[in-house]
């Protein structure tokens, strides 16, 4: 006869009940998380000074500390590099093709094509690279893979690469001074425009695709004149032209709210599809030494005999704030809320209203400053770019 240990039913159902309990050290671990979390919401309300990016960060970059060379990208010196920011890493164009690397600095594709002036833009989901004065333009997703390896026509003379990863370029045509093409986001061309008379030195595509414009160079008497080209993708005749004086145009964008930017060597001005100003910024008496657009704003540093100085405009072309910087910045860089002025030697993080976010000496020697929506910002230059972690 075997041994049996004959149990109660209570006795069975408080066993039962046992095992269905946490343990003590669960539920003192669970109590330590929502107490964590508490002290973290309580930090964000009573103290200015850490907002939600932080928090962001904190988790985000948890681990970071603890991985040698996190946030660490290593390639080939070259001073006509072209660097963006893409998917939380790093994007480089270089005269052998295009690499991309990760948050914690590896590389995650190397995609080679030759470049003689290398150019670079990065969408939500793809990294592009292409070459001014040349024929080559390449795109790499974010899983490393190379969706796109086309060879233009003619000769580039500038692309628009949206967020949504609509682009279009301007190139030279057999027969037509510019040729003007739009993609989709799929990489598909769905629209051209040929132009026979003049020249379309730059464009820009709205995030949706329906916009495309371009700045069209031409002559009044004895001064160069500029023109905003308005072309709607789903239509054949020109939607608008915009006059935009006797400045030459740098840059021309499409911002989040639908307005047209155009960057000119005596003023920005932003206007609507339509061809209405909605908002003019002059330099008055100084120089445009440096800009920076991002979708709802524009950043400058404007240099003159007393200094120079930066200035932040909204999406409308009005000045939200200025400051005289103690000297030349090597490299601004406007991203949501936040400005990087990157000077020899150091950095520092303002928000729109120049007030300091974080500033630090202890960095590498960079030529380029890359700011980002979450706080942190890359520097690049040489051989190497760092990602610094605003404290």
């Amino acid at each position: 006869m075997s041994d049996r240990k004959i149990i109660s039913i209570n006795e069975a159902r408080e066993k039962q009940q046992a095992k269905k309990r946490p343990s003590r050290a669960k539920i003192w671990l669970f109590a330590a998380i929502i107490f964590a979390m508490l002290v973290v919401l309580a930090l964000i309300f009573l103290d200015e000074e850490l907002n939600l990016d932080k928090v962001r960060r904190f988790f985000t970059y948890f681990t970071a500390s603890d991985q040698a060379g996190y946030g660490e990208f290593s390639f080939d010196a070259n001073h006509s590099n072209a660097y963006a920011a893409f998917d939380g890493g790093l994007a480089v164009a270089a005269q052998s093709g295009l690499r991309t690397y990760a948050a914690n600095g590896t590389e995650v594709a190397l995609s080679q094509t030759s470049m003689s002036a290398p150019a670079i833009a990065a969408s939500d989901s793809f990294a592009m690279a292409y070459d001014i004065g040349g024929d080559s333009i390449l795109a790499v997703d974010r899983v490393g893979k190379t969706c796109l390896d086309l060879k233009a026509e003619g000769t580039i003379f500038d692309l628009d690469l949206a967020k949504s990863g609509y682009f279009c370029y301007t190139m030279s045509g057999e027969g037509y001074k510019t040729v003007l093409v739009v993609y989709n986001a799929d990489r598909q061309e769905i629209y051209r425009w040929n132009s026979a008379t003049d020249y379309l030195n730059c464009c820009a595509i709205s995030k949706n695709g329906r916009y495309v414009a371009a700045i069209s160079v031409g002559q009044t008497d004895t001064a160069f004149s500029g023109t905003a080209l308005v072309l709607r993708t789903d239509e054949t005749e020109p939607y608008a032209q915009i006059p935009l004086g006797s400045q030459a145009i740098y840059d021309l964008a499409f911002l989040d709210n639908g307005n047209l930017c155009a960057i000119g060597e005596s003023s920005v001005q932003v206007m609507d599809v339509d061809g209405t100003l909605v908002g003019e910024y002059s330099y008055e008496n100084a120089q445009l030494a440096d800009f920076s657009i991002d979708s709802d704003g524009i950043a400058l540093y404007l240099s003159d005999l007393q200094g120079g100085q930066l200035a932040v405009l909204d999406e409308d072309g009005q000045c939200l704030q200025s400051k005289t910087p103690d000297k030349a910045p090597v490299s601004i860089s406007l991203c949501g809320k936040y400005l990087a002025v990157l000077m020899p030697n150091e950095i520092t993080i303002y928000n729109r209203d120049f007030e300091v976010y974080w500033h630090s000496t202890n960095i590498i020697t960079a030529s380029q400053a890359l700011m980002r929506k979450d706080g942190t910002v890359i520097l690049a230059g040489g051989s190497r770019a760092t990602l610094y972690l605003p404290d």
